[in-house]
């Protein structure tokens, strides 16, 4: 019997030991991750030994949130690919646990989305998208209040979002209109959870691509009248407008937009966004004079651009201001000419290079989605059924213990009570 509740008082003590190590991997997890920004070396510190206390439990949910924040660290550091792996091993450990934490899954598979459309890897991000939103949905139904408490259908809005970027870029336009339409036609109770200036922002966008000027004209008119619109869309709005007539042909209306925005610019605070900004601004009203074949007010926009302080070597969309500036010089002076056409040619050669490395690193880490659904989906819930299964053990040796303690206790009486008519009977036999 003392062996017996020897072994409960083990299982008992071993639960709770089990429990106090996780509590610890998850305070340790929160520690790292307030560390994150204001001391990167103390979190990593943090973060091994958060990884060597779960590994030594088998707790997988903390195990993927410590490589979940680790990723980011390398993310912050600018270390993309190292960040990328270290989200496959979140996946990995996330597909070993229990439901609950198929927001995690879908927060990770969010975060590597984003990774390849910073890359221009525009297929995969859309694949990524679709993965996160299937799981942050599958999250919202499982577990409603929570969601609705720290207000995930905001976080599921986002990935809608991204996804139609990212199909815009890949040319699926006509999936991406319908994508972004579906965010623009949610229902009154949504609406707060929706960003409808950059909605209606990259409505505008699609339609352009898509040679629907105006429709694309309508919904830039929309976003200006939005409640309480910033100054920054309204700039957009009178830019991306400019670019609808630019597209259509329609120069002067184009100018005199990209003036009306440049305007609204200018009286932003300086910033590095406002010299974007006015990056922009003077690089399109640039083309719009060019396309008027005013060539001398043309370049002096281009130059106007390349004054501020923007780093254009790493999108096309910047340094094609080189391009422009190479064919209006032909006309004026062909040595202008070439150091531009030179410089163009540079940045689009190390860009294209940059993009290609990249590409080649991130398709050899590549984690096929198709299996790691698969993988998600036959695991889940797989720690949880093995705490239940743990918990239940217990249970059944408790019980087992309890009945036999029960069934000793009714021995021991039945032995004392047939003692006491041995004894009983005795004194009667003596006596007679």
């Amino acid at each position: 019997m003392l062996r017996v509740l020897l072994v409960i008082a083990l299982l008992v003590s071993s639960y709770l030991a089990t429990g106090q190590a996780r509590s610890q991997v998850d305070e340790l997890n929160r520690q790292a991750l307030r560390q994150m920004r204001k001391a990167p070396d103390s979190c990593r510190t943090i973060l091994s030994k958060s990884i060597k206390i779960a590994e030594s439990e088998g707790y997988f949910k903390g195990l993927g949130n410590a490589f979940n924040i680790r990723a980011r660290l390398s993310e912050l550091e600018g270390d993309d690919l190292a960040a990328f792996e270290t989200y496959q091993k979140a996946l990995t450990f996330y597909a070993q646990t229990d439901s609950v934490v198929s927001n995690n899954q879908a927060i990770v598979l969010r975060n590597m989305a984003a990774i390849f459309l910073d890359k221009y890897q525009y297929e995969e991000a859309v694949k990524y998208y679709d993965s996160a939103e299937y799981f942050l949905r599958q999250y919202m139904v499982a577990q409603p209040d929570r969601a609705e408490k720290t207000n995930k259908l905001k976080s599921l809005n986002d990935i809608i979002y991204f996804k139609a970027i990212a199909q815009k870029y890949t040319g699926r336009l006509s999936d991406a209109n319908i994508t972004l339409n579906q965010l623009w036609n949610q229902g009154i109770d949504e609406r707060k959870n929706v960003n409808y200036a950059r909605t209606l922002n990259q409505l505008g966008l699609v339609n352009i691509d898509l040679q629907n000027y105006h429709e694309a004209r309508y919904y830039f008119r929309q976003m200006m009248e939005l409640e309480k619109v910033s100054d920054l869309y309204i700039a957009r709005a009178h830019h991306n407008i400019g670019m609808a007539w630019l597209a259509e042909g329609k120069y002067k209306k184009a100018q005199g937009c990209f003036e009306k925005s440049l305007e609204v610019k200018q009286s932003f605070k300086s910033s590095e966004l406002k010299q974007k900004l006015l990056f922009h601004s003077y690089l399109e009203l640039g083309e719009s004079f060019f396309r008027q074949e005013n060539f001398i007010e043309a370049i002096e926009q281009w130059e106007k651009a390349l004054s501020f302080d923007v780093d254009i070597s790493e999108d096309p969309e910047y340094y094609v201001v080189h391009n422009w500036l190479q064919q209006s010089y032909m006309l004026f002076d062909l040595t202008k000419a070439n150091v531009h056409g030179e410089k163009f040619k540079s940045y689009s050669k190390a860009f294209h290079k940059s993009k290609l490395t990249l590409a080649e690193q991130l398709e050899s880490q590549v984690f096929t989605l198709s299996l790691a659904e698969n993988k998600l989906k036959e695991t889940h819930g797989q720690e949880s059924a093995a705490q239940q299964t743990q918990f239940k053990v217990i249970l059944v040796v408790v019980a087992i213990a309890a009945l036999l303690l029960f069934l000793a206790w009714l021995l021991r009486r039945k032995i004392r009570h047939h003692r006491y008519y041995r004894q009983m009977h005795s004194l009667a036999t003596n006596k007679s």
